[in-house]
């Protein structure tokens, strides 16, 4: 699996899974998350690690 390119719906919308020959890390974005007193709620747009 080193030509991974998808999202799937098990992470939040705009997550994407992706791997290549040279980097097998599938997950390198991430969104900011903060708590209300009752949940967490994303805010903020989905960040690039690279």
């Amino acid at each position: 699996m080193t030509s991974l390119d998808m999202e799937i719906n098990v992470y939040l919308p705009g997550i994407k899974i992706r791997t290549s020959s040279t980097d097998y890390s599938p997950i390198d974005q991430l969104q900011l998350v903060k708590f209300n007193g009752q949940r967490f709620e994303p805010f903020g747009s989905v960040l690039d690690s690279k």
